[in-house]
């Protein structure tokens, strides 16, 4: 066993997570398997299922990844038909900065899209990713698409909406 890159006891925990991802990343689908084991075993424990989903959004992730996640995810506050104006209504801020992933207009545009195709997915959208400076209030909204359900998350205010097709 190589010890040469060592993780002490006082290390943050997302900071550990992301070190076990490439370690376990390595490893191929079981190594995939191993962390969405790890994410429903921190959840068990109590860690928080937003802050989680956050931290995964930014792994490679595959299909099977997302289909855990997506199963791991609480309950809908609102269950909404796909519509432009109803994933408006999922991103209630968004700012004018030029630190966005792009104006609200694609935005909602492209989730549109992406939730009539349906397939498995997950993205994130950040409403004012300032990476100058960290200070500045960013909101963070993660689409998710599985086989069994579409939700955005909105991660600052730990609420989830959920899309259905009314086809």
């Amino acid at each position: 066993m190589d010890y040469t890159d060592l993780v002490f006891l006082d290390t943050p925990l997302h900071i550990f997570v992301k070190k076990l991802w490439n370690k376990h990343s390595q490893e191929g689908e079981k190594g995939h398997y191993e962390m969405m084991k790890f994410f429903k075993d921190m959840l068990s424990v109590g860690c928080d299922y937003y802050e989680l989903i956050s931290l995964y959004s930014s792994f490679q992730l595959t299909e099977s990844d997302i289909e855990a996640l997506a199963g791991f995810c609480p309950s809908p506050t609102q269950i909404l038909s796909i519509s432009q104006k109803n994933i408006r209504l999922a991103l209630p801020h968004w700012t004018p900065s030029r630190y966005h992933t792009a104006p609200i207009s694609q935005v909602v545009e492209s989730i549109y899209d992406l939730l009539l195709c349906g397939k498995p997915f997950l993205k994130v959208y950040n409403s004012n990713l300032n990476l100058k400076n960290r200070k500045v209030y960013n909101d963070r909204y993660i689409l998710l698409i599985s086989n069994c359900k579409s939700v955005i998350i909105d991660v600052n205010r730990r609420n989830i909406n959920q899309f259905y097709s009314e086809s």
